[in-house]
């Protein structure tokens, strides 16, 4: 905490009147990050063309998110903030889930997702291996990183729920994206 007040450029004492502890701290900088991670999703969402684009956009966003993302950490937040692990696991199955649950709507009604998806279902499978790939990813097993393992994940998901007319349309966004 000290250095922390000092690299603020305030004393201990001031900031402790904006924080109680610690724990206090690290859960105020996650309320933060998940908003920010709540108010990007929806300007995509609003950016978006269709849903396919919606889940590439934020399958980008996602790999810069976990590029520099140390497994200590989740594993320091899981053992000695507990609270804040709730807070982030939270996000995943209340927020997280419901995005995708909006998303996998969306593109069965733009024709691009497989009409008989169970949405429910799909959208928990979903931030169920998020949640596993969090926790058990990277691994000696597999030397990429976490980034690496999401988009290989995106690419197994969206495979799984398109359409033929939703290859046809990914497709194109990824030869969009080769040609840049």
């Amino acid at each position: 905490m000290s250095d922390i007040a000092t690299d603020l450029g305030v004393s201990k004492k001031t900031l402790y009147l904006h924080i109680s502890n610690k724990n206090d701290l690290v859960c105020k900088i996650m309320e933060a990050h998940i908003q920010k991670q709540v108010d990007f999703c929806k300007a995509v969402k609003a950016k978006a063309k269709d849903a396919i684009d919606e889940m590439l956009l934020l399958g980008q966003f996602i790999q810069v998110q976990l590029k520099g993302l140390n497994p200590t950490l989740l594993f320091d937040l899981q053992k000695y903030h507990h609270e804040v692990w709730q807070l982030l696991d939270n996000f995943h199955n209340q927020d997280v889930r419901c995005m995708m649950e909006e998303n996998l709507q969306r593109g069965i009604s733009e024709g691009i997702y497989r009409q008989e998806l169970q949405v429910e279902i799909i959208s928990t499978i979903y931030v169920k291996i998020i949640n596993i790939m969090t926790q058990e990813f990277p691994t000696a097993q597999f030397e990429g990183s976490f980034a690496e393992s999401q988009h290989e994940f995106m690419n197994y998901h969206l495979h799984g729920i398109l359409s033929l007319e939703g290859h046809k349309q990914l497709s194109k966004y990824l030869n969009q994206t080769t040609n840049q």
